[in-house]
């Protein structure tokens, strides 16, 4: 099953096993610190709890933002930057991608150029 994961899947599947392995390190860290105080309420347990999930999300935040990066990186040049009403069409070249774009664009042109010159059709 692994070898249909792709790399990103995988490192973001590595930064889930940090965030439970964080929490329950920095819990059990917590926990030995509360033992070896006399304390008989967990409360550095639940700090290390809390920090070690507070630092496992931080980590995960970043790794998928710099996944994210990368794929935006990776696809800018394969839609024609995405600029453009016609970002869509397959050359990227600012055409509309189908026939019933330009007539949507052709009625609302024709509406427009009505009520500049006043004559609409009545309202709306």
């Amino acid at each position: 099953m692994g070898m249909f994961l792709t790399p990103a899947t995988r490192r973001l599947a590595g930064v889930g096993v940090e965030l439970a392995g964080g929490a329950l390190g920095f819990g059990a860290i917590g926990y030995l610190a509360d033992r070896w105080i006399g304390w008989q309420t967990p409360w550095l347990a639940v700090v290390g709890v809390l920090m070690g999930f507070a630092l496992g999300m931080y980590r995960l935040i970043r790794m998928a933002n710099e996944i994210s990066q990368r794929y935006d990186q990776s696809t800018s040049g394969v839609r024609g930057g995405g600029e453009g009403r016609g970002s869509d069409s397959p050359a990227g070249s600012g055409a509309p991608a189908d026939r019933t774009e330009v007539a949507e664009t052709d009625r609302r042109g024709q509406a427009g150029q009505d009520r500049q010159s006043g004559q609409g059709r009545g309202p709306g």
